[in-house]
């Protein structure tokens, strides 16, 4: 009997539990393989031949209308009586607007705590924006905007215009200033970076060049750039700190 490759998910999970999450974006094709470890609760490796039992608990996900999908020959009626034994609606979250906010308060609290932020949040008018919102991506799409939005952050508020789809007149961005405000938001994370391993380099720009990864030209071209020097700053003096040709001097060193 020969037992090659490695075990599967169903074979990981006995005695366990088994997420199958979008079963509805199955391809048709595929959905005989599940079917048979439901009904016989046993299955093969890829390439052996030794048969393995397992008992597992599933539960899948989807937010498709699988009897649509049956109706129209997209999904087997017989894995949708295998999977359909106790089944639980969970409602869209623009049906349940009282759960929004707290929702979101708690994903925003996840994220900054991933980013090693302070406490982040939301200004009255960005919840009343977020609850107007009909949200077709439900809970992924909130974190993804919201993690966004933590990327133009310049404080500890999220206000309406660092929604992706809101700017200062309150209307929906066009395809172009799209693009300008993903290029506007690079350039600020890009400044709160720098600005942030000045400060943890006590404003030496060549440990700070080394801890950003990049050379110390590079640097002081991106200084400029983000007004944190002069173009007539960047020349130093021989006591090794930056000195401009007006005489004036910075609290940047070499």
């Amino acid at each position: 009997m020969k037992d090659v490759g490695k075990p599967g998910k169903f074979e990981l999970a006995h005695s366990g539990t088994v997420f199958l999450d979008e079963i509805g974006d199955m391809p048709l094709e595929m959905q005989p393989k599940p079917l048979r470890v439901l009904e016989d609760k046993e299955f093969e490796r890829i390439g052996g031949n030794t048969v393995i039992r397992s008992d597992f608990r599933l539960i899948a996900a989807t937010n498709q209308d699988l009897d649509k999908m049956i109706a129209g020959g997209r999904f087997r009626k017989d894995l949708f009586y295998h999977l359909n034994v106790i089944s639980i609606h969970i409602p869209p979250l623009r049906e349940r607007k009282r759960e929004f906010i707290p929702i979101a308060r708690h994903l925003l609290r996840n994220l900054s705590e991933e980013a090693t932020l302070p406490d982040i949040n939301l200004a009255k008018e960005t919840e009343t924006l977020l609850k107007t919102h009909d949200w077709p991506g439900n809970v992924r799409e909130i974190s993804n905007v919201l993690e966004r939005a933590l990327s133009t952050l310049d404080d500890d508020t999220i206000e309406p215009d660092h929604l992706p789809f809101y700017n200062s007149r309150g209307t929906k961005r066009s395809k172009i200033s799209e693009h300008a405000w993903i290029k506007e938001a690079q350039a600020r994370v890009e400044k709160t970076a720098i600005l942030r391993a000045l400060e943890e380099a006590d404003y030496k720009k060549t440990r700070t060049a080394d801890m950003l990864g990049i050379h110390r030209t590079l640097l002081y071209k991106k200084l400029v750039v983000s007004g944190k020097l002069k173009p007539w700053q960047i020349i130093r003096s021989c006591d090794g700190k930056v000195k401009s040709s007006r005489s004036r001097r910075t609290n940047l060193e070499v």
